[in-house]
């Protein structure tokens, strides 16, 4: 489903996504000792963009707003033998923001100019689960690597076009980014045994 419209000077862009890949078939045995049912995986995808322009004659402002949203998840039987040793489920969720502000000259110049400023988030959480219970090296165990990861950037920026002669032009830009990136999580392990513990 794709949707696109015009209000005045704005530009409304909202794209959903979704792809399902069906499961294959798992015998009862397993999915009695692995505790978990049919491979399968699932991802929505959503997005939403709105650009606005607006023209003050000697130069135009354009703003461009986006948001992306991502869910997903997955399930394997990792050990792809006929018999059970070990199940797989990777989840996680995917959401990003951003902004830019883009101020650009109207008409042919000597110097033709664009300055902009970027802002952007984004943030991913996981939360994967390994279930060792009949694998022969970690039987009794569930592994859980759970995390969370964050990043924020803004940037300034510029670009610019020098008319040297009719058939000459020197092209120069510039560009500053400051980017931080957050990292929490880590693995937990969660023993079916207490005397297996490591």
């Amino acid at each position: 489903v794709f949707w696109s419209g015009r209000l005045d000077h704005t530009i409304v862009i909202f794209k959903p996504f979704r792809a399902v890949i069906a499961p294959y078939a798992l015998s009862e045995a397993t999915k009695s000792i692995t505790g978990f049912g049919d491979s399968n995986i699932d991802n929505l995808s959503n997005g939403l963009t709105v650009n606005v322009d607006h023209d003050y004659g000697a130069a135009t402002l354009k703003s461009i707003s986006a948001v992306e949203s991502l869910n997903y998840a997955r399930t394997e039987d990792y050990g792809s033998v006929p018999a059970p040793d070990g199940w797989n489920y990777y989840p996680g969720d995917l959401l990003q923001y951003s902004e830019e502000l883009r101020l650009t000259s109207n008409g042919e110049h000597k110097v033709n100019w664009i300055v902009g400023l970027f802002a952007g988030h984004d943030q991913l959480k996981e939360s994967d689960v390994y279930n060792e219970l009949s694998n022969p090296i970690y039987e009794g165990y569930i592994f859980n690597e759970k995390y969370t990861q964050t990043v924020t950037n803004v940037a300034l920026f510029t670009h610019n076009e020098i008319k040297l002669t009719d058939s000459l032009r020197l092209t120069a830009g510039l560009r500053f980014t400051d980017e931080r990136k957050r990292f929490d999580g880590g693995t937990l392990v969660l023993q079916s045994d207490p005397g297996l513990a490591f």
